[in-house]
């Protein structure tokens, strides 16, 4: 897994909090979890209750039948899955449901492919998390599918891929019509003659075709009232129109660089209308958390406190289509989420609750006890875009009795403990509800009263749920986590039985100053049941853990 692709963004409100209690489980891989996933009651049954779904509509595929598979079939979406991953569980029904939706669409086929069994085509196309969604035509990968995880979403998406990706209009009542028809924004190419569709084209068309269709415009008398000219490239938007034309436009720039294939130029097409599919200004809600969070994009935040419009609001909704330009999006989250966004972020009433989220790894920045205007606000996007800005992490109070063979460390004491440049550190980077955490607990605390005499190691554990690394360079992606730093630099993952004599031999291994092995009884050399490991963890138990929390945490 790629360090930009970690636990998904350590803020806590109803989304986030959801995602909280159901991606950090052991071994799940974080990048599976898609948060804000909307769930009808089409969309299928809970957890636990999947015995009579049909997914006889779903093509099961291997190594051996993959390619010929998606190359004998116009259009093809396929679920890599692994048979361990809760969120794969939860997204059979909803996938089972599209594939009924989609029945008679003869140019569609849905399948699956278990991709931890067949690791040819899962490294092929380089699958990191699960379940990840790719879409195939003719063959070719066009895309990942990064939508909303209802059927309703999924076969929509689809049919929208029967469409001719790029058509011709000549009115400004078709483009309307177009608009409305396929609640698409539009990528017009101003030209009065179509041109020959090239490869470079067509590709950019269909890798787009989610959020976008692509027209050529071949009436130049309305190039005018589309604010551009002949050969020009224009958004026509279904966001910010105006009563009298019924869209908003904005020029690109010249389409002869796409004919010419120019690839950097179709990269700079392709990140401006990634930024335009938002809103101007938008709303951070369950129906388009994903949508924000697949983008990768820095996202400008403002937490509502009141139920009236209040002035950080106005502020940065005014702010908010300058700092587009420069690749941010803007939107503000709803009054009963933010007073929990405010809560774990540890806001006190004197900060102003705006924040910059960065797209790519996920850390925040808060705007802070600056003054509040809109001058201040932009300068506070543009040290963001030119990394002046220090990250903001999630840290418990540093206990105060931390005098136990095994420390606890929390994000505030993570560098005083972990990295002091003093001693090698063993922890264990865990959540509280994870059963396959709370087994390894008592070998940590058995290996630590057992190294006791050896001053030079210092043992912790840190809980990820509550606690952000204050260090870009350390990624935790699963729990639980188990690693050794060395003294020499060295950061080592423990990946064995779990048995107390095993882990010792471990820490013996990388340990900067050597010592003598401890004898072992027989109760040291008792394994964990999966150990600690990337392979098959138990569902059930993963689940009776999250319930455990919820239950216990249910009122948060």
């Amino acid at each position: 897994m790629t360090n930009k692709k970690m636990i998904k963004l350590c803020l806590s409100f109803v989304l986030i909090f959801l995602f909280t209690v159901t991606v950090n489980s052991q071994h799940h891989d974080f990048e599976g979890a898609h948060f804000g996933e909307e769930h009808s009651e089409d969309d299928g049954v809970e957890f636990g209750e999947h015995e009579d779904i049909d997914e006889s509509l779903i093509t099961e595929l291997t190594d051996t039948s993959f390619i010929s598979f998606v190359e004998s079939h116009p259009i093809v979406l396929v679920e890599f899955y692994a048979n361990w991953c809760m969120h794969c569980q939860h997204l059979r029904p909803i996938y089972a449901e599209a594939s009924r939706l989609l029945a008679d669409e003869k140019e569609i086929a849905l399948a699956k492919i278990e991709a931890t069994a067949n690791t040819n085509v899962a490294q092929t196309f380089e699958i990191e998390g699960f379940p990840t969604l790719k879409l195939f035509k003719n063959g070719e990968f066009i895309s990942d599918y990064t939508g909303q995880r209802t059927s309703s979403s999924i076969a929509n998406y689809l049919k929208r891929q029967t469409i001719p990706s790029i058509t011709t209009l000549s009115s400004k009542n078709e483009i309307k019509s177009s608009l409305q028809s396929t609640e698409l924004s539009i990528i017009a190419i101003l030209t009065p003659t179509t041109p020959t569709i090239t490869p470079f084209l067509e590709k950019f068309a269909n890798s787009i075709q989610e959020s976008y269709s692509v027209a050529f415009i071949i009436n130049s008398e309305i190039y005018n009232e589309l604010g551009g000219n002949e050969g020009d490239i224009v958004l026509i938007s279904k966001f910010g129109f105006n009563s009298d034309s019924g869209f908003s436009t904005e020029v690109f720039g010249k389409f002869e660089n796409i004919l010419k294939g120019d690839k950097e130029y179709i990269d700079q097409l392709r990140k401006w209308v990634e930024v335009r599919k938002f809103p101007v200004f938008g709303i951070l809600s369950d129906e388009t958390f994903s949508d924000y969070l697949s983008s990768e994009l820095p996202l400008l935040l403002v937490l509502s406190q009141t139920e009236e419009n209040n002035e950080y609001i106005d502020l940065v909704q005014s702010v908010a289509p300058e700092i587009r330009t420069q690749g941010v999006l803007s939107c503000y989250v709803g009054v009963g989420e933010s007073e929990m966004l405010i809560r774990e972020l540890g806001l006190n009433e004197n900060e102003i609750p705006i924040l910059i989220i960065d797209g790519k790894d996920e850390t925040h920045y808060l705007f802070g006890k600056r003054e509040l205007n809109k001058e201040s606000i932009k300068t506070f996007v543009n040290e963001f875009i030119f990394g002046e800005l220090i990250p903001s992490y999630r840290s418990e109070e540093i206990p105060l009795d931390n005098n136990g063979f095994v420390k606890i460390i929390v994000g505030n004491s993570f560098n005083q403990i972990v990295m002091n440049g003093e001693k090698d550190s063993f922890v264990l980077f865990y959540t509280k509800w994870c059963p396959h955490c709370q087994k390894f607990v008592p070998v940590l605390d058995q290996v630590a009263n057992k190294l006791q005499g050896i001053s030079q190691i210092v043992f912790g554990k840190f809980d990820v749920s509550d606690n952000d690394i204050p260090r870009r360079d350390i990624r935790v992606e699963q729990v639980p986590d188990v690693r050794m730093f060395t003294l020499q630099g060295t950061m080592e993952v423990y990946s064995g039985s779990g048995s107390v004599e095993d882990v010792v031999k471990f820490i013996h291994s990388h340990a900067t100053v050597k010592f003598e092995l401890p004898e072992f009884t027989e109760e040291d050399k008792i394994e964990l049941a999966d150990g600690i490991d990337n392979e098959t963890p138990n569902f059930d138990d993963i689940l009776g853990g999250m319930e455990e929390f919820a239950g216990e945490y249910g009122d948060l």
